[in-house]
């Protein structure tokens, strides 16, 4: 359910559904793909891919803004390149084997876009 705070920052459906209704989307203006799957618990995987060559992603505006989560945790692993996760004002640096970042509720975090050469 959409509080009506909520409202001012995207439209948004008035009743969220648990499933997305397009396997995958673009970003707006092209910097990054979300790809949504299932994992073996039923669990919602999005796949976040960020391009490089895209000028937002460049000038680090194309990961989500500061924000907390109230009811949920969220899990990061990197698949190739390199994340920058900024956790209650602190700076960590993930890279591909380099195990899995976890944001609990209540965090405040931001991941800007990281650009690196690393494949």
């Amino acid at each position: 359910m959409v509080r009506t705070w909520q409202q001012w920052l995207s439209p948004r459906p008035v009743r969220r559904t648990e499933t997305p209704s397009e396997p995958r989307m673009l970003s707006q203006n092209g910097a990054a793909l979300f790809e949504f799957h299932y994992d073996r618990d039923g669990r919602l995987v999005v796949r976040e891919t960020h391009y490089a060559e895209n000028k937002l992603v460049q000038d680090g505006r194309s990961g989500p803004p500061l924000h907390i989560h109230c009811g949920q945790t969220e899990y990061f692993q990197v698949e190739s390149g390199t994340l920058a996760v900024i956790r209650n004002g602190k700076k960590s640096i993930l890279t591909k084997g380099g195990g899995i970042i976890k944001i609990p509720p209540g965090t405040r975090y931001r991941i800007p876009s990281y650009i690196s050469t690393a494949p």
